[in-house]
């Protein structure tokens, strides 16, 4: 059985704190396509889901959120969370020219988690990142946290 995650995101993932820290400097480390989708799930949501899985039959099941981006939403989104109204990208040609695993962040991935929900019953805690990355960059910065 194999699980596929969506792009991990949370107040404790050093990636998250990165993505915040960029985009106060302006700047959103968002490859590809401005219309291509993201899928990603909050690592509030990875360990149930794991032990979820425990539970199913054999398979390959996505774990994602229940609401995928659009990538030019996911960069408001982010601008919004710190006061920007645009954020800078990295040049298509830098993309062009990556490994392929950093192309592969590049393509639009649009996918569901419905086959795994049927299957185990878990659902995420945090249904999107348009409510997720909020409260992410609150408990970052200490407000609100625990």
């Amino acid at each position: 059985m194999a699980l596929r995650f969506g792009q991990f995101y949370g107040p404790d993932d050093v990636i998250s704190a990165d993505t915040l820290k960029r985009a106060e400097r302006g700047q959103a480390l968002v490859l590809g396509d401005l219309a291509g989708w993201t899928s990603a799930v909050h690592t509030d949501d990875t360990g149930p889901a794991v032990v979820a899985a425990l539970e199913v039959p054999g398979g390959v099941y996505n774990v994602v959120d229940d609401d995928p981006m659009r990538r030019a939403d996911l960069l408001s989104l982010l601008g919004e969370l710190v006061g920007r109204s645009s954020l800078r990208r990295p040049p298509a040609l830098v993309t062009a020219m990556a490994s392929a695993p950093v192309q592969a962040l590049a393509r639009s991935q649009r996918v569901s988690a419905e086959q795994f929900r049927r299957v185990s019953g878990w659902r995420p805690s945090v249904g999107s990142r348009r409510s997720g990355w909020p409260s992410v960059a609150r408990r970052l910065r200490g407000v609100g946290a625990p």
